[in-house]
């Protein structure tokens, strides 16, 4: 028999809970929001496409597909993704199996013991598109969550679904004539053969994954704002390192003014002595009237030690020359290292700032 809609509605209804709006594409059902009347619950019932259930319902809307990467990235998104080993060693998988969920009234122990025609997003504007970057992000964390689940989770923000998908992957979908508010939220998602599955449990389970979700964005917001003190409390070693980098960049300005000036006095004794040997060649040039083999020899003697002096003197002064250079890209490379360190650790703090600012307006 064709599914409808009408029969879903119908197989509902003796678990207390209707369909509330439905959400399609061509006219067919992709997501169905179904609330539980006695506790208010939500649930995004996902309809895969072999399933072809008319989008018969008064409170229907159309969604559009909004191209996403299948890892959750945005096509152009630049900003860098944490590894998601590390993520899973804060975000660390549920291990529940189906078997279990259908037979254990309260699976809300699993989750806090085991914290475990597309439309191009030039659509959208440019704060929309980075609040749909950050939401990715956070379900790239929250997504271990549910790894072992038949549930898993969208984030709803203004008229922006943001949904992790049955195999781990992601999509994004834009909707139609929808007043969302611009606060994020949680729903749990399940998909039509999964619900058959766990009909008799669903309410339930939909209340405690919820329930479990908010422990775990609880407990690792204390261990963040840990982690936030700590990275404040440094500030006083900054200025001890800042102070420590100050000193040794006096020092490295201090030698180098005592080796400038000894390679200046070592350039002047360099001429000084390029002189006297030019006045030594002068002296025995002007007497050839009286040149002898004794002034031979003596010319000679007199020229052989000034270029010995000479010699040593110049190799003292490319010694001098070559500390002046290590020194200097000692000065440059700790300058250019502090310099961006700085100005890096400003915009960042800058933007800490800014997220810790926008908390006073939600």
């Amino acid at each position: 028999m064709p599914l409808s809609i009408n029969k879903l509605g119908k197989l509902l209804a003796p678990k207390n809970m209707v369909i509330k709006t439905v959400y399609s594409i061509g006219d067919l059902c992709v997501y169905i929001d179904i609330t539980h009347v006695s506790n208010g619950e939500s649930l995004f019932l996902y309809i895969p496409s072999k399933y072809e259930i008319p989008a018969d319902h008064p409170n229907v809307h159309k969604l559009h597909y909004l191209e996403v990467n299948e890892d959750g990235s945005i096509p152009s998104d630049y900003a860098e993704q944490p590894d998601d080993g590390e993520i899973e060693d804060k975000y660390g998988e549920i291990n529940v199996n189906n078997n279990d969920i259908k037979h254990q009234k309260d699976i809300e122990g699993y989750l806090t013991n085991n914290y475990d025609c597309p439309v191009s997003l030039g659509d959208s504007t440019v704060e929309d598109i980075t609040e749909i970057k950050e939401i990715f992000r956070q379900l790239k964390r929250l997504k271990f969550c549910v790894k072992n689940i038949n549930y898993k989770l969208c984030i709803v923000y203004k008229y922006y679904f943001c949904c992790i998908k049955r195999d781990g992957s992601y999509e994004c979908y834009s909707v139609e004539n929808l007043n969302m508010s611009n606060k994020r939220r949680i729903i749990v998602t399940t998909d039509l053969e999964s619900m058959y599955e766990q009909i008799n449990t669903i309410d339930k389970d939909v209340g405690s994954i919820r329930r479990g979700i908010y422990r775990v964005l609880d407990r690792n917001q204390n261990k963040h704002v840990s982690n936030l003190q700590k990275l404040m409390d440094y500030k006083a070693n900054f200025n001890i390192l800042s102070v420590g980098v100050i000193e040794q960049k006096k020092k490295y300005k201090e030698y180098l003014t005592k080796l400038e000036k000894m390679l200046t006095k070592i350039s002047l004794a360099e001429k000084n002595i390029i002189a006297e040997i030019n006045s030594i060649n002068q002296k025995y040039k002007g007497n050839l009237s009286i040149k002898t083999l004794h002034n031979d020899i003596e010319k000679t003697n007199l020229i052989h030690k000034k270029e010995e002096e000479l010699s040593n003197t110049t190799q003292i002064k490319q010694e001098i020359i070559s500390y002046i250079n290590i020194l200097k890209l000692n000065l440059e490379s700790l300058s250019l290292k502090i310099d961006q360190i700085c100005f890096d650790n400003i915009v960042m703090l800058d933007t800490i700032i800014k997220n810790f600012e926008s908390l006073r307006k939600i």
